[in-house]
């Protein structure tokens, strides 16, 4: 988490894999030597094997087991903030807007404002999420384990359309 965190300093990574394509590409990676600036040991909650630390709007964000979603502060490594959820949260949040949205398997999609760490909106799912959503359009977009990948406004929540896959989504949009 350190390494990365150090490269994303320079810049914002938004999203899974850091764009809407879930690409992974940094192309401005530093030329001089990387060293660790700040560093967190989440070992009391454990995070997901496919989740990344988010960083945007000057925060980095990052869910634990424990249904921690918590924010530090990207250059200091302060604590900023903590939403607690009903659930583990297994995969990483977006960040869009100076909002982050991410899923739980209490099975609802939250919407966070950054600056202060309250929640805008949750919306409860058939089953929980175990996925990252994507912001695309004014929409969030994410899929849930009951196979159902939905998609709700950004500002408010509201249901925009529904799209039944047949078996669990666990893997994220793009």
């Amino acid at each position: 988490m350190s390494l990365l965190l150090a490269l994303l300093l320079q810049t914002e990574w938004p999203t899974l894999h850091g764009d809407l394509q879930r690409s992974g590409f940094y192309e401005k990676l530093p030329t001089e030597g990387l060293k660790v600036v700040w560093r967190k040991e989440l070992w009391k909650e454990l995070t997901g094997p496919r989740a990344e630390v988010i960083v945007g709007g000057g925060l980095a964000y990052m869910g634990t087991y424990a249904g921690r979603m918590i924010a530090w502060d990207a250059v200091s490594g302060e604590e900023r903030w903590v939403v607690t959820t009903g659930g583990p949260i297994g995969h990483s949040p977006v960040y869009s807007n100076g909002v982050i949205y991410f899923g739980s398997m209490d099975r609802r999609l939250y919407a966070v404002e950054v600056v202060s760490g309250k929640v805008r909106w949750s919306n409860e799912l058939a089953e929980g999420i175990w996925s990252s959503p994507v912001v695309a359009g004014g929409n969030v977009i994410v899929g849930a384990r009951d196979g159902v990948l939905c998609a709700f406004t950004t500002a408010a929540g509201t249901p925009v359309w529904r799209l039944a896959t047949g078996g669990p989504i666990l893997g994220s949009p793009s």
